[in-house]
């Protein structure tokens, strides 16, 4: 049974109406796409999962059905007629400002018939409201992609990085995967020795570790496969190679340890970069690059460590929180006040 607000002998029958149904939050991102349906009271009702969702690497319409995906998932055994509000935070939604791609993706989600329109705001925007109610702050995610924003009044005022992997994503588990193939190339053509984090990448891609590199026409042939590997492959695929990075470091290779600070000398810049000098907003932080275990995350955090650092339960009870204060007002229950 609900609570009363303070003050209220009764609710109103328009007041019933609005606590009934319930609302949908997407965190569609690089690698996966997750969707909860949640009511005012800030259960959880359903869940649901589907493959990655930015539109800068995937087909708009591939993108839109993994993000329908998600929902139905979350729609299990529910009405979707019954949904209040939708809001969705997808990495490269800049992209939607192409109105050809912007119908494609719209015409693959009309098909689930909610009762009320889908709203899609960037990604970080939902990231930033799952982790506080503040409406002013800075977002950073580092996963498949990166992108920096500065919100003020929940709106988006600055953003750094997100141009994607061909414009950069800075530091991102892609642009980790790059480096570790940039590295290698270089360390192939220098005639470098090959160990540690160059030799674990030739490794995964080549399929085993007993591969000549001992004259100079064998390392040319090392380099060209390694090359010719990578553009058989979509872009993106690259972010798959972060993980070498991270354990390498961990063992205290050099040239990981370098990339590592390479990746969080890029990010830091990023996240100073759009932040007014007066904002003491906090600073959320969300994705697998700069999880608090990470190497990248480790460091990033002591180089941010006199800013308000907050860790994002998941981008998906942000879009849902957005999604409630439209319908059921301010005083809906926040994420990390349910924990």
């Amino acid at each position: 049974m609900n609570k009363l607000p303070a003050g209220k002998a009764h609710i109103t029958m328009d007041e019933q109406m609005n606590k009934s149904g319930f609302v949908i939050g997407v965190d569609a991102g690089g690698t996966a796409s997750r969707a909860i349906a949640m009511n005012a009271d800030g259960e959880i009702l359903g869940r649901g999962n589907s493959g990655g969702a930015n539109p800068t690497s995937l087909p708009v319409e591939v993108a839109a059905e993994h993000i329908a995906e998600a929902i139905s998932g979350a729609l299990s055994g529910m009405e979707p007629q019954e949904t209040h509000a939708c809001v969705v935070g997808m990495a490269g939604v800049m992209l939607l400002n192409d109105p050809v791609k912007k119908k494609a993706f719209n015409q693959v989600l009309t098909n689930l018939k909610l009762g009320c329109p889908i709203r899609v705001i960037d990604d970080a925007e939902v990231a930033f409201s799952s982790a506080t109610r503040e409406q002013n702050g800075t977002a950073l995610i580092a996963g498949t992609g990166s992108i920096t924003i500065e919100i003020l009044n929940r709106q988006v005022t600055s953003i750094a990085g997100g141009g994607g992997w061909l414009l950069g994503d800075e530091g991102s588990a892609f642009w980790l995967g790059r480096e570790v193939i940039r590295t290698t190339l270089t360390a192939l053509r220098e005639e470098q020795e090959i160990a540690g984090l160059p030799k674990a990448l030739l490794t995964e891609v080549i399929g085993t570790s007993n591969f000549d590199y001992s004259t100079k026409a064998a390392r040319v042939n090392l380099r060209q496969d390694l090359i010719g590997f990578v553009y058989k492959e979509d872009p993106i695929q690259l972010a798959r190679f972060a993980p070498l990075v991270s354990k390498y470091a961990e063992e205290n290779d050099p040239i990981a340890i370098g990339i590592v600070e390479q990746a969080v000398e890029l990010l830091t810049k990023n996240v100073l970069s759009v932040r007014k000098a007066s904002d003491n907003g906090p600073v959320v932080l969300i994705g697998s690059v700069i999880a608090q275990g990470a190497p990248v995350g480790i460091k990033l955090r002591q180089r941010l460590s006199t800013l308000d650092i907050l860790e994002s339960p998941g981008g998906e009870f942000g879009a849902a929180w957005l999604a409630a204060i439209e319908v059921y007002g301010e005083q809906v229950p926040h994420p990390t006040e349910l924990r």
